[in-house]
C-alpha cells in the first residue's frame, strides 16, 4: 500500500513505537543511533523518498517511542521494527541503520532475514569489541559511573541503560552472521570509532557483502551537511543494484537528478 505521508505508532511488547512515512514505492527503513531519533535521517529522506516509500521509526526508549517494561536491548528493539513492519503491512523491506540502527538492522537479519532485501549498516558492530579501544574504555567507566548513581535521578537512569547499549551490546557471533545471505553494504569511515579491523571482520562474516571505507569520515560524517549526498549516492547506487529493493522509477522521473 503507497503512502504519501502518514505517522503513528504500533504497539509491540509493552512500547509505543513511533513512524513516519513518506514517498512511494518499495519500502526504505531508517534506523538512527544511540540517543537520537529519527529525525537525523530528514536531510537524506529528502533524497530517498523521491524513489522509495521511506519508513523513519524511533528506537523503543528514544525519541517518540516509549520505553516500556524492562531493559533496552538490541533484540527488543529488532523485534519492535518487525512490529511496526506488520502494523503497517510491510512484508520485507530494505533497511539503512546507523550506529546502534546498523546493530538493530544486524540483529534484524539475523532473527528473520526473509523479512529483509537489504541493509545498510553504517558505523555498526556485532560486539562491543568492535569499538576501538581509545573508545570503548572511556565509555566502560561512563558506564560505571550511571550504573552507580541510577538510583539519583531518573536522568542517570536513562543515561545507564544507553551506555549500557554500547558497551554490553549486541552479541552476534560470527557463526550467527554467516548464516545470513541477504545483501549487505557496510559503511564506515577510517576515522570511525568502530576499528576497521572489526568493519572487516563484518565484510567477511556476511557471505553476500561489499565493505566501502569512507576517508577521513569519522562515526557521524553521514550528517555532516557537505556528506550527506555524498552518503546518499553511494546507498543509491547500491540499492539500485539489488532486484528485490529497486527504486519507484515513476517517482525518479518527477524527482530529478540528487
Amino acid at each position: 500500500m503507497d503512502r504519501e505521508f502518514e505517522e503513528g505508532s504500533a504497539y509491540s511488547a509493552g512500547a509505543d513505537i513511533y513512524y513516519k512515512i513518506r514517498g512511494q514505492g518499495f519500502p526504505l527503513i531508517f534506523l538512527h543511533g544511540n540517543g537520537e531519533d529519527h529525525t537525523i535521517f530528514d536531510p537524506h529522506v529528502k533524497y530517498f523518498s523521491r524513489y522509495y516509500q521511506t519508513v523513519q521509526i524511533d528506537s523503543r526508549g528514544h525519541g517518540r517511542s516509549s520505553h516500556g517494561k524492562g531493559t533496552l536491548t538490541i533484540e527488543q528493539m529488532a523485534e519492535d521494527i518487525f512490529a511496526v513492519m506488520d502494523a503497517l503491512s510491510i512484508r520485507r523491506a530494505a533497511v539503512i541503520g546507523f550506529s546502534d540502527g546498523a546493530n538493530i538492522g544486524m540483529q534484524m537479519a539475523v532473527l528473520d532475514q526473509e523479512r529483509l532485501a537489504a541493509l545498510i549498516a553504517v558505523g555498526g558492530n556485532a560486539f562491543p569489541g568492535g569499538l576501538r579501544p581509545g573508545v570503548f574504555v572511556p565509555m566502560w567507566m561512563q558506564y560505571q559511573f550511571y550504573r552507580a548513581a541510577s538510583f539519583i535521578s531518573s536522568g542517570y537512569a536513562k543515561k545507564k541503560e544507553l551506555y549500557r547499549l554500547m558497551v554490553r551490546e549486541p552479541l552476534l557471533s560470527g557463526k550467527k552472521l554467516e548464516k545470513v545471505a541477504i545483501p549487505v553494504l557496510i559503511l564506515t569511515g577510517n576515522k570511525d570509532m568502530i576499528s576497521i579491523r572489526h568493519s572487516r571482520q563484518l565484510h567477511q562474516f556476511f557471505r553476500n557483502s561489499e565493505l566501502h571505507i569512507f576517508r577521513g569520515a569519522d562515526h557521524f560524517a553521514m550528517f555532516s551537511e557537505q556528506n550527506i549526498k555524498r552518503y546518499v549516492r553511494v546507498c543509491m547506487e547500491y540499492l539500485r543494484r539489488i532486484p528485490d529493493a529497486q527504486p519507484c522509477l515513476e517517482v525518479r522521473e518527477r524527482g530529478g537528478a540528487l
